[in-house]
């Protein structure tokens, strides 16, 4: 009776055992993710927790081969980490002036990295200039490849911040069969370029269900989109200096941008004004009907929409409902263009503004994030299989 009793025991333990390992992976990525939004939130955790679930990270220069020579790139992995043991991933910034160097970025690229994945950071010199280019997405296909070999994997993640989630969605669906683009995650990305202009001319853009937008159009997004067509826009006598201020308004030197604006002809200023204005006018509006006439081909080439049947790897996409730049509406169609089996998330968020983190979640904002956060890590792990050999 006693030893049938200790073979039960055994059988029990056992199961118990096999039950840990088969849910601590779960449990483990789980908390790994509570730890990421932590720190990408501000909210202490205790140090105990946070030495155990997150590693310290290195950070180094790098550079990445592209289609069109090297881009400078930030390398960041657990200090210590040897090649080919971690989940590689690329991290996209959007159209920002500071590229690589933009504070959310690196805070995300750490964060990332702390929780164990080998995380990239490339210059998009397109995205840096304000450039919304198709060329980017076979750009990024290159970048993924080269990442690839070096991380000694046969495929990377791509998160894209912004414009880049729009353009990486594009480079995946477009993949050969080597496909050194594993997953995608979309933050805030767009799926229609031209309807983006809508929302930045004030007019009345709808959700694929009629779902209205409740949040007016950042001045930012605007004049991103605006900045190529100053040509069109002002005499030729005034472009250079008209180029200048809407570089330091978009650098965040507004006091600048004025003084430069200033010392420019009459017409060349009231055009100025109308750019550096930050509420929305009829004239602002009439500059981006006008320039989405001029651009529409290229911002069609830009744009997922109509273009995504041909994914074939994990989607998962991540949206602000009060995302001033780019409406949260995208993200509802980008989810309905993309081939059901591959969505594998889809969260629009009060916790999340464009991209970044505004204030302290709630308990109610936080789960479905640490849910996404944990499928971002499922998705890392399936995609990075070892590579051996060169």
């Amino acid at each position: 009776m006693i030893h049938k009793r200790g073979a039960m025991a055994r059988c029990a333990l056992s199961v118990l055992f096999a039950l840990i390992l088969a849910f601590f992976p779960l449990a483990q990525r789980q908390l790994r993710a509570l730890a990421v939004l932590a720190r990408l939130t501000g909210v202490q955790l205790p140090a105990a927790g946070e030495t155990y679930l997150l590693e310290p990270v290195e950070t180094a220069a790098t550079r990445l081969r592209g289609t069109a020579g090297e881009a400078r790139a930030h390398h960041y992995v657990a200090r210590g980490a040897r090649t080919g043991d971690r989940p590689a991933l690329l991290l996209l910034h959007g159209a920002h002036p500071r590229g690589i160097d933009e504070p959310r970025l690196v805070a995300l690229a750490n964060a990332l990295a702390a929780a164990g994945l080998d995380v990239v950071t490339p210059e998009l010199a397109g995205l840096r200039e304000m450039q919304l280019d198709a060329s980017v997405s076979a750009e990024l296909r290159t970048l993924a490849a080269e990442h690839a070999r070096r991380a000694r994997v046969h495929a990377v993640g791509v998160i894209g911040i912004s414009f880049a989630g729009g353009l990486a969605l594009l480079a995946a669906a477009e993949q050969q069969a080597d496909a050194p683009i594993g997953f995608v995650v979309g933050v805030g990305a767009h799926h229609d370029l031209s309807r983006v202009c809508e929302f930045y001319a004030g007019r009345d853009v709808r959700g694929p269900e009629g779902q209205p937008v409740d949040v007016a159009a950042h001045p930012y997004g605007a004049r991103v989109m605006l900045k190529d067509q100053l040509p069109q826009l002002v005499a030729a006598e005034d472009l250079a200096g008209a180029r200048l201020a809407l570089d330091a308004y978009l650098h965040d030197q507004k006091r600048e941008a004025r003084k430069l604006a200033a010392r420019l002809s009459p017409q060349g200023q009231r055009v100025l004004q109308v750019l550096l204005d930050e509420r929305a006018s009829p004239e602002l509006g009439a500059y981006l009907a006008r320039a989405v006439e001029v651009k529409g081909a290229q911002l069609m080439a830009a744009s997922p929409r109509g273009r995504l049947a041909g994914l074939r790897v994990p989607v998962l996409l991540i949206h602000g409902t009060g995302d001033p730049v780019v409406p949260s509406i995208e993200t509802r169609y980008l989810a309905r263009e993309v081939p059901r089996p591959w969505l594998r998330a889809q969260l629009i968020t009060s916790l999340l503004r464009h991209a970044e983190f505004p204030g302290r979640p709630s308990v109610a904002s936080t789960w479905p994030v640490l849910s996404f956060l944990r499928k971002l890590f499922e998705a890392a792990g399936s995609a990075s299989t070892p590579r051996y050999g060169p």
